[in-house]
């Protein structure tokens, strides 16, 4: 079971101190029933421009089992981050819980599953889509503050 590349769109919110950063990730998995698990950030090689996420899928069966391409999304709030190269890299790999096929036609709840590896993305901050609060606007409600 092979994971396809996660799609990534970076957006920012400009603070004074740091930027407030948000990820959104989606990755097409190739059954029905796929989930969200969570995810991890490791900060490790932030001082050289790069943060790296891990997002968890895991495959449920007691959900509907189809053929079906299926995105599943994580929307990530990764919160202020002072990133110091104005090109810094975001990287996302994805793994996920595969459930083991079954040894017999019974089909169980608590099937046991196996860790795999998915596909591997990048955006960079300075792609990252400006984002405003609805109230910055003064011209969307019509009139001028």
């Amino acid at each position: 079971m092979k994971f396809f590349h996660p799609v990534l769109q970076l957006g920012k919110e400009s603070g004074e101190l740091a930027d407030n950063y948000f990820l959104h990730v989606i990755n097409f998995c190739p059954r029905s029933n796929f989930q969200a698990d969570g995810f991890s950030i490791n900060k490790e090689n932030l001082a050289n421009g790069l943060l790296k996420i891990t997002v968890k899928l895991k495959q449920v069966a007691a959900m509907p089992n189809y053929e079906f391409i299926t995105p599943v999304v994580h929307s990530i709030d990764l919160g202020a981050i002072n990133f110091p190269i104005v090109e810094s890299m975001v990287e996302v790999t994805v793994i996920g819980d595969v459930l083991q096929e079954p040894t017999s036609n019974a089909r169980s709840t608590d099937a046991p599953t196996t860790t795999k590896t998915g596909g591997t993305g990048t955006v960079s901050t300075g792609s990252a889509t400006d984002r405003e609060r609805p109230g910055d606007d003064p011209t969307l409600f019509g009139f001028v503050r």
